[in-house]
């Protein structure tokens, strides 16, 4: 308002512009209507104030300059207001699911969730604006909000208090555990159905005694699935085996990490050579073991290198030349799980050779019955684990 003042009594002061000088003779009405196209055209058709005294030349500048500033403001902000909508459809939700993260174990429960329930209001918290996954969250129906899920104005805005369920499934274990304490403090009412996705399976066993462990709900997606592998394929051929076997595990990450443990758990007799594969298995072994507060009673071969180099594959071998062999590959990259397989399962055609990969891929189930070795996919495992009452 102060600024269409100011432009409307410039004019009205005898102001006069390099276009225009005529404006001066002009009605109010006219003036009036000039100054509003201030906050439209910006003066291009006027031209820059010219003459007049000296305050009406001061409020016509200071008009030109900051009619167009206010009018890029609002507009602005009606962008903002545009893709912030989600936030203002909260306001109005009830019995809405809130999920963190817009990564795959997110994409894997929106889908079950969708087929379970159609209907049920469904916001997504997405740090990312570039997340190639938000266009099919989108197409799912979830409405899709940018940022930080452990930030303080974020939480108020997704009404916590009236939400039917919390899912915090991003890729970063601290920022879901500090979403999920932060929750606790403001809705304890939603404790019990907050679901927290902590990768590290003996970071989480750590927190056994904090209040986020104990009220709400931890789970890992590499235990379900190293687990599934253990429990259905590695222990039933272990005992129909006869003599001692040689685990090769090609990737030692989390979920490498947790097959060796679940083996170890499980108090796998059978086992007598253990060849760990890895980029970094030397330090990845260390950690393993100080994490787990002991080491293997099986001492693993460490090798250092590349799952895709012929010549670590050479050294393992004469590991496993007087054993049964089984191979995990279970390397973050899917693509070199496969490829390996493949070369493993022609070199090896009696050995058990195990491929992971997340998603459903039928080339690889195709491919893993041609050349028969094991595909196992994480992500059907994780929807087939998922249980009725996250979904209820």
């Amino acid at each position: 308002m102060f600024v269409f003042v100011a432009g409307f009594a410039g004019f009205a002061l005898g102001g006069v512009t390099a276009q225009r000088p005529a404006l001066l003779a002009e009605p109010l009405a006219v003036k009036f209507y000039y100054t509003l196209g201030l906050f439209v055209l910006a003066g291009v058709d006027l031209g820059l104030p010219a003459g007049g005294p000296p305050l009406a030349r001061a409020l016509l500048w200071f008009a030109f300059f900051a009619a167009p500033a206010v009018t890029a403001g609002a507009v602005t902000e009606g962008v903002l207001k545009f893709f912030r909508a989600d936030l203002w459809a909260l306001r109005r939700t009830r019995s809405h699911v809130v999920l963190a993260g817009c990564g795959r174990l997110s994409m894997l429960y929106l889908q079950r969730l969708k087929e379970r329930r159609p209907s049920v209001p469904i916001f997504i918290v997405e740090q990312r604006a570039d997340n190639p996954n938000i266009p099919l969250a989108s197409a799912r129906g979830a409405h899709i909000i940018l940022g930080d899920i452990t930030d303080d104005a974020i939480l108020e805005s997704l009404s916590l208090e009236r939400a039917e369920r919390v899912m915090l499934l991003t890729g970063d274990d601290f920022a879901n555990l500090d979403a999920a304490t932060k929750i606790l403090a403001r809705a304890p009412q939603i404790a019990a159905r907050t679901v927290v996705h902590v990768g590290d399976l003996r970071f989480a066993r750590s927190l056994d005694k904090t209040r986020v462990a104990t009220e709400c709900v931890l789970f890992n997606s590499h235990q379900i699935a190293a687990s599934h592998l253990v429990q259905s394929v590695l222990m039933p051929h272990f005992e129909k085996t006869p003599g001692c076997d040689a685990l090769v595990v090609g990737g030692f990450g989390r979920f490498g990490q947790t097959v060796l443990a679940e083996l170890h758990r499980r108090n796998s007799h059978c086992l007598r050579t253990v060849v760990v594969i890895d980029e970094r298995a030397t330090r990845s072994y260390a950690e393993y073991c100080e994490n787990a507060g002991e080491r293997e009673a099986i001492a693993p071969e460490l090798i250092d290198g590349d799952l895709t180099d012929p010549r670590v594959w050479a050294r393992a071998s004469e590991r496993c030349a007087s054993h049964e062999p089984v191979f995990v590959l279970g390397s973050n990259d899917d693509g070199a799980n496969l490829r390996t397989a493949v070369i493993l399962s022609k070199s090896y055609p009696d050995a058990l050779v195990v491929a992971r990969g997340f998603g459903a891929s039928a080339f690889a189930r195709e491919l893993a019955k041609d050349q028969q070795f094991v595909s196992l996919s994480v992500g059907e495992l994780l929807a087939d684990s998922i249980p009725d009452r996250w979904l209820a």
